[in-house]
């Protein structure tokens, strides 16, 4: 964190971070998808890993790969591991 605009707790912004990133990740693959782009290169590790079934579904008629609903679901681990100069206390769980 460059900045701290307002007071807010360490847990609120970890949630909030973490909501954020998911929602970024969430629309970038979406429009990724919009335009038939793998921005993620999900195709080419699924390809390493298994690439007769890659070929197979590349080849199926359907042109593009991915579909909307690949993405199923989204989770974002956050660690915020420096404030700059601002100080948070952390709660112990």
């Amino acid at each position: 964190m460059l900045e701290k605009v307002n007071d807010i707790q360490y847990e609120k912004l970890h949630a909030k971070l973490q909501h954020s990133l998911e929602e970024k990740i969430t629309k970038v693959y979406k429009h990724g998808f919009e335009k038939k782009m793998d921005l993620f290169d999900v195709g080419g590790r699924w390809y390493r890993s298994h690439p007769d079934k890659f070929h197979e579904l590349e080849n199926s008629g359907d042109k593009f790969y991915l579909s909307d609903s690949s993405l199923k679901k989204v989770k974002v681990k956050v660690e915020i591991k420096h404030f700059n100069a601002y100080r948070y206390i952390k709660e112990t769980r």
